[in-house]
């Protein structure tokens, strides 16, 4: 099993160098525009392009988390790596090592070198930044991979996310303005961590249910109920109501 796992990844890796040395470089440049010490040495048109960073490195991370998972599509029951010698979980093992090496890794060690650059000690901090790969994976990396896992290509990727999410967040913003704002204040965190953990668990699922089944029906309706469920998490009344229900 290890050999077919590592044979997977290094094929993917192959395959996909270039969406990784795109991600990898827009991660160093984000980490060298870090807002500790970047506002001293950047101006002018150069803050205007560091905001522009600021918007294309997530899209870079979700083109290579979306094009690993397309590399071989969990829809239907006639793609090629079905007859071959190696079992669902065989893929899906070398499809987690491949975003924890070239997704999770580098964007831990880029957190790591701006606390070590500002001078604090990253094993000083190791929680925090533990906590914040949980939260990068479930706001990030997952939604993207189970999103990629019930559609075929790019393209429909893309138009499924847009037919997704545009409609809650427009009902979200809706709620929000009828609950007359959503704000937690020093307990957002909790709030925080529901949607997280609604990410994780309705991501988990959708991707389960795509390499060992393959029900692509069930998948995206999972899918949407975890969609909504989060939309309604952020566009919850603000705290004091919230407790008393």
């Amino acid at each position: 099993m290890k050999s077919r796992v590592v044979r997977i990844f290094k094929k993917d890796a192959a395959h996909l160098w270039p969406q990784i040395l795109l991600f990898l470089a827009l991660l160093a440049l984000f980490a060298y525009s870090d807002p500790v010490y970047y506002v001293t040495h950047v101006k002018g048109g150069l803050m205007s392009l560091v905001n522009l960073l600021r918007l294309v490195l997530p899209l870079s991370c979700w083109l290579l988390v979306i094009s690993v998972i397309h590399e071989e599509t969990p829809i239907g029951d006639n793609q090629y790596w079905l007859t071959r010698p190696f079992a669902w979980t065989d893929l899906l093992a070398a499809k987690v090592l491949f975003l924890l090496a070239f997704v999770n890794l580098p964007v831990f060690l880029c957190q790591s070198t701006v606390l070590a650059a500002n001078g604090f000690s990253p094993l000083d901090h190791l929680t925090d930044l533990l906590a914040k790969q949980v939260f990068f994976s479930a706001l990030l990396v997952l939604p993207a991979a189970a999103l990629a896992a019930v559609t075929k290509g790019l393209a429909r990727t893309i138009l499924g996310g847009v037919l997704l999410w545009v409609p809650l967040a427009l009902a979200g913003v809706l709620l929000a303005y009828l609950a007359h704002g959503s704000s937690w204040g020093g307990l957002e965190w909790i709030r925080a961590s529901g949607v997280a953990a609604v990410a994780i668990c309705g991501a988990g699922m959708v991707i389960l249910f795509q390499y060992r089944r393959r029900r692509t029906v069930l998948s995206r309706a999972v899918l949407a109920g975890a969609a909504v469920l989060v939309m309604l998490l952020l566009a919850a009344p603000p705290w004091e109501p919230a407790f008393v229900l």
